[in-house]
């Protein structure tokens, strides 16, 4: 229930607004064929523009947003008619906003469609500046337009460089576009990332795991719901890890394989060196290095006590050993190409921890138990070398030294 109180504070910040609102439009309204009234109206026009967004954010009123895409649509018109070189800066506003509702899930599809046909403008302008490419690669990657996000990245780079960091957009999502517009045919993906092509097509494509499953090509009837059998070991909020002390079957303390986990990342992070077969390394991988450390542990544990994993792990490591049993002559690429891309992207991410636990499944078919010396001179490895260096010493029983 909304209280009183509330409601009349409510009322008196649309009151407010509805003044400044009336005001704003009646400077809005001033027109003149000078340079000085020209810039003036187009200031006038954005801020009348501003004040209605943030009234329709702060309040929840359609109304306010509706007005605000009119006051921007009256400044594209007049500056199309008044002052050309001003469409660009126009159009990116009213991108911007469909955008903005669009991802928010207001109208997405309406607002994608309205963003669409506008920076499909920004082809043809030769003064598009960094924030308007910006904003092209955004709009054609949310409709999955992959190769029109991928001209945008190319324009830009033209704008900006190509090796200058790029300021709004993700650098997941710049990978993302480049593998989609080169692999965006399923064979293409699930041939280049292999058992790991759904959770990284899922991640690219900002879609769920079955529905990337089914895309690259993977049977229906293969795909497991994840069970709730095994509960939650750690949440991630922010920078805290929050872990359960209850979900272990055994005595151990999961806190020590949080601060294994954690150990690998900062290993990456400070540079730490460790030696094999008489030479120094230093640590370069934490993803997914930190997250298969974590299952080959987990993995172990359950295999001493002799109890079944939680099924949804079971069923992407089982998947693993499965991918390995029949496993081509792409396999260790196909690894190679997954640790590229978590490289690339330099995250840890939803497919990270999925990726590790099919990789966990491929690696108990080829080199033994988790418990083996095999599998944990793997894992030390990986965080040092390459996939087939660190396999072939694993399969050596080569030890890593601090």
């Amino acid at each position: 229930m909304v209280s009183t109180a509330e409601k009349l504070a409510e009322a008196r910040a649309l009151d407010r607004a509805e003044t400044l609102l009336k005001s704003l439009i009646e400077l809005s309204e001033v027109g003149s064929d000078s340079v000085a009234q020209s810039e003036l109206r187009i200031v006038r026009l954005m801020l009348r523009t501003q004040v209605l967004w943030v009234a329709g954010s702060a309040l929840a009123q359609n109304g306010f947003f509706e007005q605000a895409f009119d006051s921007l649509r009256s400044l594209f018109d007049y500056a199309a008619a008044n002052k050309p070189e001003a469409l660009p800066f126009a159009a990116k506003e009213l991108v911007s906003r469909h955008l903005q509702l669009a991802i928010s899930g207001c109208d997405r599809d309406k607002n994608l469609a309205a963003a669409r046909d506008l920076v499909g403008l920004f082809d043809s302008w030769a003064n598009v500046d960094t924030d308007g490419w910006v904003l092209y690669i955004r709009v054609f990657y949310e409709l999955r337009e992959y190769q029109r996000a991928m001209r945008g990245l190319e324009k830009l780079r033209t704008t900006i460089g190509a090796e200058d960091r790029i300021d709004g957009i993700k650098l997941r999502d710049l990978v993302a576009i480049y593998l989609l517009s080169k692999y965006q045919e399923a064979p293409a993906f699930r041939d280049r990332f292999g058992p790991f092509a759904a959770p990284i097509y899922a991640e690219c494509t900002k879609t769920g795991l079955y529905e990337a499953w089914i895309s690259v090509g993977n049977p229906k009837d293969e795909f497991r719901l994840p069970g709730r059998d095994g509960g939650q070991a750690a949440i991630l909020i922010g920078q805290v890890v929050v872990y359960e002390t209850n979900v272990s079957p055994s005595k151990r303390n999961p806190q020590v394989e949080v601060m294994l986990h954690e150990m690998v990342h900062l290993a990456a992070r400070n540079g730490t060196t460790y030696k094999s077969e008489g030479t120094w390394y230093k640590a370069r991988r934490d993803v997914p290095t930190a997250a298969l450390a974590t299952y080959v542990g987990r993995i172990q544990e359950f295999e001493a006590d002799g109890i079944a994993l939680p099924s949804s792990l079971d069923w992407l490591i089982s998947f693993g050993r499965k991918s390995a049993r029949d496993s081509s002559e792409m396999l260790h690429q196909q690894i190679a190409n997954m640790l590229e891309y978590f490289e690339e992207i330099g995250e840890e991410s939803n497919a990270t921890y999925q990726c590790a636990a099919i990789l966990s499944g491929i690696l108990l078919e080829v080199l033994g138990p988790a418990s083996s010396h095999e599998m944990q001179s793997y894992v030390w490895h990986l965080q040092l070398m390459s996939h087939e260096l660190a396999l072939e010493r694993a399969r050596r029983n080569v030890s890593v030294e601090l």
